[in-house]
């Protein structure tokens, strides 16, 4: 079993760079479920450690998860 840091580490590797990351790539590359991949999104969203781009549809890692 996998632990809740290790996923959310995965996530942000997942997130950086330029292009950013749709849920659906997330789901894919972390291997979750939907239904995980939107909390975990909302959770670093929350502490602003990801931002979603709306007209892109994609999330990317902050600076603040960069100063990390």
């Amino acid at each position: 079993m996998r632990d809740y840091q290790e996923l959310i580490a995965k996530i942000l590797r997942s997130a950086q760079g330029s292009q950013g990351i749709t849920k659906t790539r997330v789901m894919y590359e972390v291997q979750l479920s939907f239904t995980q991949v939107k909390e975990y999104l909302q959770y670093l969203q929350q502490f602003e450690l990801v931002s979603y781009d709306e007209q892109n549809r994609v999330f990317r890692t902050t600076m603040r998860e960069r100063s990390y």
